[in-house]
């Protein structure tokens, strides 16, 4: 993760994605939810710690294990290439995470995508902030949008005009029920490992294997999206929202477009 990454279309890591990272800062409420929790062997041989939040809807992912360190509880904005996206309501502390559907993982090795193979070995994570973009099946197209200093008054009231929302995630109707019925598992990685990659914001990366410590069970992702205070928007085709995003001066981020289906001529 992430198999494909581009910024402003400019294809990189192989696959099919762009993103776009940036936003203003704005205060929130956190939703708390008390977990319920187990140890498990995974399989590494490894005992790490698995949660899963005990009220629905659930608010955002971040470490339920308060004895294992963060690298601090404000988001490290300085560290970053770019601005992150805004926050969202539930966001907790700063951790990375691994989000997968394979609920046995726990060493995560470098490696190089076979879509991009003169790449270095690396193992990747995405840090909270801008996790909620994962929080879908693993292949299933979408697009993220927010706004950002730099977006046009015309721009706001286009994507922004008629929702309360900071961030408008976008699915094809065709993938609905894979969303309501995903269970995802997000693997909290030693942020000590990782540095922030050099120009995709919100992505970290390290050059060495590393093991999970925590293990959070993530389910009802409609009703997650709903929790952050994320718009969750569902439509026949991706396609028209996507080409009038790329066009803008919103910042957007879009996975598995090539899973989408066929554009309109």
């Amino acid at each position: 993760m992430p198999r494909g990454i581009a910024i402003r279309g400019e294809q990189c890591l192989g696959g099919t994605a762009w993103s776009g990272f940036g936003g203003a800062r704005r205060a929130v409420d956190a939703a708390v939810a008390e977990p319920a929790c187990s140890l498990t062997v995974n399989a590494s041989g490894n005992r790490i710690r698995v949660s899963r939040y005990t009220c629905a809807p659930t608010p955002a992912v971040w470490c339920v294990n308060e004895n294992l360190p963060l690298m601090g509880t404000e988001y490290p904005e300085e560290l970053l290439a770019r601005e992150p996206a805004p926050p969202y309501a539930g966001e907790g502390p700063f951790a990375l995470w691994h989000f997968s559907e394979d609920p046995s993982l726990g060493r995560f090795r470098p490696h190089v995508p076979a879509t991009n193979p003169g790449a270095p070995p690396l193992v990747w994570a995405v840090d909270t902030r801008h996790a909620p973009m994962f929080w879908f099946p693993r292949d299933c197209p979408r697009g993220c949008i927010w706004p950002v200093s730099t977006t046009t008054p015309r721009d706001r009231e286009r994507f922004f005009g008629q929702t309360a929302a900071t961030r408008i995630h976008v699915v094809e109707a065709d993938w609905l029920d894979r969303v309501r019925t995903c269970t995802l598992y997000a693997y909290r990685l030693p942020a000590v490992a990782f540095r922030p990659h050099h120009t995709v914001g919100g992505y970290w990366v390290a050059d060495q294997p590393v093991e999970a410590v925590d293990q959070v069970v993530i389910d009802d992702l409609p009703g997650r999206h709903a929790a952050a205070r994320i718009e969750l928007r569902i439509t026949p085709s991706i396609w028209p929202f996507w080409r009038r995003v790329t066009a803008s001066t919103v910042e957007f981020s879009g996975s598995r477009l090539g899973n989408a289906g066929v554009p309109e001529p």
